[in-house]
């Protein structure tokens, strides 16, 4: 296959983004759009159910992987971990949604958020009841996403000591013992920020639903 032009390049990056693009130009809403402009490290989308709070913060750590962002620094080989409370939601409310159908209004939502032509390789992981997630997603442009389950250590031990650039959350309620676990696979990313060779990274970010009884929640939006 020949190598394409300029013009039927910018063709193919317009169709493989075409959900991302979509979402921010004419979904967004102005919360969504003040999330995904904030250059704070510490964020959070604090809202009821079905307030599209995850589909934001998917676009948001998505365009991050691709080295995309219309709105954050981007740098190369970014390594970004995800965290959500059950499997069944990391097959079908991640899973599906990042690799199958996005789900936004009309045709777009039936494109994936990452087009397979980004993808270099996909390791799956069993769901208890909605088949399998994909625990570790390569990028063939060096990044790598990685999901785990708030409430299962076992997703946790080959994890174990490994740094990251980002860190979001879905829903992940706790103790705040795991924020103080996550804390501190983010000191590297954090200094290299500090020295402008990763700007923007070393950050953790939530979207959440508020309970009265979540104390790591409110320990980090008193951050």
């Amino acid at each position: 296959m020949a190598r394409p032009n300029k013009e039927q390049a910018k063709k193919l990056r317009d169709q493989w983004l075409a959900p991302l693009l979509t979402y921010c130009s004419e979904l967004a809403g102005p919360s969504h759009l003040a999330y995904l402009k904030s250059d704070k490290l510490y964020r959070c989308i604090d809202s009821g159910n079905r307030s599209g709070k995850t589909t934001c913060i998917q676009v948001d750590c998505v365009y991050k992987l691709l080295g995309k962002h219309p709105f954050a620094p981007n740098f190369p080989n970014r390594r970004i971990l995800v965290i959500i409370t059950r499997s069944d939601q990391a097959a079908s409310v991640w899973g599906d949604r990042l690799l199958k159908k996005c789900g936004l209004p009309g045709a777009v939502g039936k494109l994936p958020w990452v087009d397979r032509h980004y993808v270099k390789k996909i390791t799956w992981q069993r769901s208890q009841k909605h088949g399998r997630y994909p625990g570790k997603i390569e990028f063939i442009n060096g990044s790598e996403y990685y999901m785990a389950l708030a409430g299962d250590p076992d997703s946790w031990l080959a994890l174990e000591g490994m740094p990251f650039d980002d860190i979001y959350r879905d829903e992940a309620a706790g103790t705040t013992n795991l924020s103080d676990e996550l804390e501190a696979r983010l000191w590297d990313a954090q200094s290299a920020n500090e020295r402008g060779e990763k700007p923007g990274a070393g950050g953790v970010h939530w979207g959440a639903t508020r309970t009265k009884d979540n104390s790591e929640h409110a320990a980090f939006m008193k951050r």
